[in-house]
Parts: structure tokens; C-alpha cells; sequence
């Protein structure tokens, strides 16, 4: 039997080891294979957890404890049922106060572990996405020195728990429609006060943290539903119902690529009704900010725009948008793309896998057959669901590339979207045309015109019975 190598090791030695535990996994599964870990982690549990929790949540420890031990109020349809709808409105109770942003207090339960695991969890991928858009485009894993990722991950932490206090649960029994106006009136203002006070403690650039990290998951959601579907149904509708599912969800949604999480949460805690609670919801945390500035006399953080992007240095100390195409040499803001982000540009219009076909050159943007083939061949590259299909495309295509584009060396090198997107142009029919041959399917004769051959557009015949997948040779 191996001896324990513990017992060389003095208390102190072995405190700090515990407090060095990157989770609280293996803090569990150091105290239970070593009696001597057991014995110290009895005598020192509160310092030991508080330190390894902060090896998890990092220096936004202190949000992070607050959304754990904050409790949730979701309100049950059994109990709206029970109600007596000519009473109007319910009271909303939002028990804002229930928690507070301190690592001091009792020692983290079991559970209580497990949730700050799983929100820290959420945060370091969302901080990971939030990186390599707006910081290093070169890296997938986040590139934010200590102070930058302190920001987001308390903004992060704080919205969590923002949608977790005004949870759309509390809107399903809010019948906008009743007689009293004032009522329905006097309940609105309450829950815009009650937004407010949720907010006003903050210090200004903390609310503009806020705000950016709202419309970066705001872009996360639109990205994902153009993914899935080829158009935004978040913003056009579901809107600000979006944010109040939370940070976890709008991240499942973009890591499968669909709006579905997102949906399926939201119909789940509005009961169905989704139409009717807009009212409420619209503005979730920009009307109380909105409100919080002016009262304040403090101007408003402008939107990010391609042309603007000033909302991002409330967190990040640079933005990584003077980079210079090597195709073009031009600077093109933050729009610039290499393999390590082009899975990135599936959720945009131009690049979505039911609108790649518009990138085809000549005429064969308009052919059936064609059109037919490069999805099938598409949706191929996109199994699994998880996999994005662009970065494999674009790679396919990169060892196909003609001579104009000897320049591009390098699939890290940065392009632009004109750039990009004028590339898989010049490039689609001949991988195309490639996956035909690999797969041994027969290639027809080339046509006289081919990809700008008209006949092809309204003769399916004629379409398949000569190969366009080639230039033009007559004129």
C-alpha cells in the first residue's frame, strides 16, 4: 500500500494547497483521498472555501456570492390562477435586498458551490466570446488582462442576477387589458422602481459596464436566431424578453447555434403569453439606466455601431480596431476576420448557410440546381450541429485559391468582409465543383458561357446538362 506522502507536509503546507484548488471538484476529491486534507480542511473550512471560490469566480467573488445566495422568485401559474382577476394587477415582490455583494458570512453550502461553478462557468465562456470579438482576434480563449475580465465578469454576474430579480415569471399574470389603467399604470412605475433601485447603488462607469454587457448579449442572440433561421427573431420578436432569460441561456443558444434555448425559456416562464406582457418588459434595462443618467445629468453611452465602437473601452482598455486587411491594406474597424473568428460570420446575412448561394458568382446565384447542390453540400460541413460549417468551408477553399490571391499566405492573416466575401465569390463554384469530383459524380461538358450563362436561370435542362461550375470561353 502507498504511504501518504501528507504526513511529511507541514499544516500551513497543506492549507495552502487546498487554498490553491483550482475548483471545488477537486476540493471534494482532496479531502476525500487524504485524511490529513480531511483534517485540515475541518480546522480551516471558511477561509479554505472562500479561497478556492475565489479561484473560480475570480475578483467579481463578491456578485458572484450575491446571484448564488440570492433567492429565486419565480412566480407559480397555480398561484395566478387562484387570484381574482377583477382585483387588477397583483402586487410584484422583488425582495431586491435579499442578498448583497460581500464575500463575508457562513461558509458556501454544497449547493451553493455548485451554482457559483456553474454561473463562473458561464461567465468564462461569455468573457472567452467577448475576447476574441472585441480584443484578439487570434485567440479563442480570452485574451482580457485582470482588470478588463474584473469588469465583465461582474457585469456578467450582475445582469445574471438582474434577470434572475425581474425574471419574466413575475410579468405572466400582469393583464395589461384590465379596466383600470391607473392599476396597470401604478403597477409599471412600481417595477420601474423597483429596476431602478436595483441599479442606482452602482457607481456611473459600473452601469455603463452594465450596459455594454447587455448589448453584447443582446448580439449574441441576434447571432444565434440568423444563425439558425437566416433572420433576427430576437430582436423583432421577442425584444427585451431576450435579456430577461439571462446570460446562461442566450450562451446555450449561441453555442448550438439556434434561438431555441431562448424561446423554449421564455415561453416556459410567460406561460405562452407572449404578446402580452411587452409593455413591461420593453426596455428592461435601458429605460431604468436611461432614467438613472438623466436624473444624474449624465449623458447616455452612444449604441455600438460598426462605425462606433466607445461602449467597449467602458470595459476593455484597447479594442482591437485599427487592423489592416492583406488583401486590401485598408483598415476596416473591428469587421476583420481569420480562421480563428470566421465561424463568428455564419450569423451574419451574407455568410449564413441559407444565403451563401447570393455569394455565387454570375448567373449561378440564380440557378435552382445550383443553388440545390451548394446547400446539400453545406449542410454536410455542418454536422455536427455544434460544428460551424464556415471555418471548414473557408479552409476548403483557401487550398483552392487562385493565383490573384498568392498575397493571402497565411489562413491568420486578417481580411476584411469585402475582402472575405468577394474571396468566396471568386471561389465557391470551383470547391463546388470540387466536391462533385471527389464524390465521383459525373461532370459534364463545360458550357460556352458558364457561370454567366442566362440559359441556365430558366432551363433546368440545359442547366444539367452542361457543367456552368466553369468561365466563361465565348464572348
Amino acid at each position: 500500500m502507498a504511504s501518504d506522502m501528507t504526513t511529511l507536509l507541514s499544516d500551513d503546507v497543506l492549507e495552502h494547497i487546498l487554498q490553491c484548488l483550482p475548483d471545488f471538484r477537486t476540493l471534494r476529491a482532496a479531502v476525500l483521498v487524504s485524511k490529513r486534507f480531511y483534517e485540515t480542511y475541518s480546522e480551516h473550512p471558511k477561509t479554505i472555501t472562500r479561497r478556492v471560490a475565489w479561484n473560480v469566480a475570480g475578483p467579481a467573488l463578491p456578485q458572484a456570492v450575491r446571484l448564488v445566495r440570492h433567492p429565486v422568485t419565480k412566480r407559480s401559474f397555480e398561484e395566478d390562477e387562484d387570484e381574482d382577476d377583477d382585483e387588477g394587477p397583483a402586487p410584484l415582490d422583488y425582495n431586491i435586498d435579499a442578498s448583497v455583494e460581500t464575500t463575508d458570512g457562513p461558509p458556501l453550502t454544497v449547493q451553493e458551490q455548485d451554482q457559483l461553478s456553474v454561473f463562473a462557468e458561464c461567465a468564462s465562456k461569455l468573457e472567452d466570446i467577448f475576447s476574441f470579438r472585441y480584443k484578439d482576434r487570434s485567440s479563442k480563449t480570452s485574451k482580457l488582462n485582470s482588470l478588463e475580465s474584473w469588469r465583465f465578469r461582474r457585469a456578467v454576474f450582475r445582469m445574471n442576477l438582474y434577470s434572475r430579480i425581474f425574471n419574466l415569471s413575475m410579468y405572466s399574470h400582469i393583464d395589461v387589458d384590465v379596466d383600470d389603467d391607473e392599476q396597470v399604470a401604478a403597477t409599471y412605475q412600481k417595477d420601474l422602481s423597483a429596476r431602478k433601485s436595483f441599479l442606482v447603488d452602482f457607481l456611473p462607469e459600473e452601469l455603463v459596464e452594465l450596459y455594454a454587457v447587455s448589448h453584447f448579449l443582446l448580439d449574441l442572440a441576434d447571432w444565434a436566431s440568423f444563425c439558425g433561421t437566416g433572420y433576427v427573431a430576437s430582436s423583432l420578436q421577442y425584444g427585451d424578453m431576450t435579456l430577461a432569460v439571462g446570460p446562461q441561456k442566450i450562451l446555450e443558444a449561441y453555442e448550438i447555434g439556434l434561438f431555441a434555448p431562448i424561446r423554449e425559456q421564455a415561453n416556459e416562464d410567460m406561460d405562452g403569453e407572449m404578446d402580452v406582457q411587452n409593455d413591461f418588459i420593453e426596455g428592461y434595462i435601458s429605460v431604468p439606466l436611461t432614467s438613472i443618467w438623466e436624473r444624474r445629468k449624465v449623458t447616455p453611452p452612444k449604441l455600438p455601431t460598426k462605425l462606433d465602437n466607445t461602449i467597449w473601452y467602458s470595459i476593455l482598455e484597447s479594442v482591437q480596431e485599427h487592423d489592416i486587411c492583406t488583401l486590401c491594406n485598408q483598415a476596416k474597424g473591428m469587421n476583420m476576420w481569420n480562421e480563428s473568428n470566421w465561424d463568428y460570420l455564419q450569423g451574419s446575412r451574407a455568410f449564413n448557410i441559407s444565403n451563401l448561394h447570393r455569394l455565387l458568382v454570375g448567373m449561378l446565384r440564380n440557378t435552382y440546381h445550383v443553388i440545390r447542390r451548394l446547400q446539400s453540400e453545406c449542410s454536410k460541413l455542418a454536422v455536427p450541429l455544434t460544428s460551424r460549417f464556415l471555418t471548414r468551408l473557408i479552409d476548403q477553399m483557401f487550398s483552392l485559391k487562385t493565383p490573384e490571391y498568392d498575397s493571402w499566405q497565411n489562413v491568420y492573416d486578417l481580411i476584411c468582409t469585402e475582402c472575405l466575401e468577394q474571396f468566396i465569390t471568386n471561389h465557391l463554384h470551383l470547391w463546388l465543383l470540387a466536391t462533385m469530383r471527389a464524390a465521383g459524380d459525373p461532370v459534364q461538358d463545360d458550357c460556352w458561357y458558364g457561370y454567366n450563362c442566362r440559359t441556365q436561370v430558366h432551363n433546368p435542362t440545359h442547366a444539367t446538362k452542361l457543367n456552368h461550375l466553369c468561365a466563361q470561353t465565348r464572348f
